[in-house]
């Protein structure tokens, strides 16, 4: 009777401990991606409203990033696609491991393609940008080498903080989406910061 009991109960907890392993794996592919391991623009999507709400209502900061890889189709055409998930990949690692260095206020996503958010709880956007800037100049130390060759990887950005009269998130994201686009139209290799951009090299 014992051995039967016993045997009952490492059979459920083989099957829990597999149910809790598909769980986990149903959130990985739901909110992370999967080439990076990183959040993903439905992770994303699924906090931005809270985000908001929260940030808007007791009126204290919170900055969205919004970069993309300047011209990184020449990549997977020059090199291959299997060189342009390299590129991404190192891209997310030298983001992730940069802000664990620097701060514990950023959360970042990919958000498609090549382009990726990042949210800033509790900083300005002028605390950003020297963030971002510095990362961007460290990652000129590290390039990425690709069969012996270093690979010239740059980035255009967008920083807008949320504002007062922020009426819904979209609004604040819409706005992080041209400064973006300011940045690329300026030259790539740019960082627009509330309608001012300047060049990473300065």
């Amino acid at each position: 009777m014992f051995s039967a009991y016993m045997w009952f109960i490492h059979w459920l907890v083989k099957r829990l401990t597999a149910f809790i392993d598909h769980l986990v794996h149903l959130d990985q592919q739901a909110n992370y991606d999967e080439l990076t391991g990183i959040r993903n623009r439905a992770n994303f999507d699924s906090i931005s409203a809270s985000v908001f709400d929260f940030y808007q209502t007791r009126q204290l900061p919170v900055t969205v990033v919004m970069f993309d890889i300047d011209h990184f189709k020449q990549f997977n055409d020059q090199y291959g696609h299997l060189t342009g998930d390299q590129v991404l990949k190192h891209i997310t690692h030298l983001f992730e491991q940069r802000l664990l260095k620097v701060t514990s206020h950023g959360q970042l996503f990919r958000y498609g393609g090549e382009e990726f958010v990042i949210l800033f709880r509790g900083l300005t956007a002028s605390d950003v940008q020297k963030i971002m800037v510095s990362i961007v100049q460290y990652g000129r130390q590290t390039p990425l080498v690709v069969d012996g060759q270093s690979l010239n990887i740059t980035v255009s950005m967008g920083i807008t903080a949320l504002q007062p009269t922020d009426p819904d998130f979209n609004t604040w994201l819409n706005r992080v989406d041209k400064a973006l686009y300011q940045a690329k139209q300026q030259g790539r290799n740019r960082v627009t910061t509330e309608k001012t951009t300047q060049t990473f090299d300065d």
